[in-house]
């Protein structure tokens, strides 16, 4: 197997278990109502995500370690990721307009929530994490990509 493929399993796989572990409380309090792991994940994300109920999905009754918001960015930005093989994304992109691009709906979305003329919905959170998610994904994982290769072989003993 080739270091780009390898490095590309990786950092799919890490973005899956990070998706996971957004859902896990909900799960394990299913099927382990008093375990204490789902706290342990809540205080690990209360550091990156405000956490409020009422903005979080549910599953099982039981609220995502992240909101709504926090959880369509990680779920677009895995699919994102996915998409890299079929987009043919193997460059990195620089163009600073591009996150500009990803950014602004949910920026607008989250601003527009501080008037008196309009209230984000739940439709709105997921939209724009999502987008923002996916347009990541795209953008990260091939400069990832391109930085592990970088890095083997700057240390291939086989190239000295």
């Amino acid at each position: 197997m080739n270091e780009t493929r390898r490095a590309y399993q990786i950092l799919l796989t890490a973005a899956t278990l990070w998706c996971a572990l957004v859902v896990s409380p909900c799960v394990v309090r299913a099927l382990a109502p008093g375990a204490a792991f789902p706290d342990i994940v809540y205080a690990f994300f209360s550091r990156i995500c405000h956490q409020w109920d009422s903005h979080s999905l549910h599953l099982f009754g039981v609220k995502f370690a992240v909101c709504e918001r926090c959880s369509a960015i990680y779920a677009g930005t895995l699919a994102g990721i996915l998409l890299v093989p079929v987009v043919r994304a193997s460059r990195p992109m620089k163009e600073r307009w591009l996150w500009l691009l990803a950014v602004a709906p949910m920026a607008a979305d989250v601003l527009l929530n501080a008037t008196p003329w309009y209230a984000t919905s739940l439709a709105s959170r997921v939209a724009t994490g999502g987008f923002f998610g996916v347009v990541a994904g795209l953008l990260i994982a091939p400069t990832f990509l391109n930085a592990c290769a970088s890095l083997l072989h700057l240390h291939d003993p086989l190239q000295s």
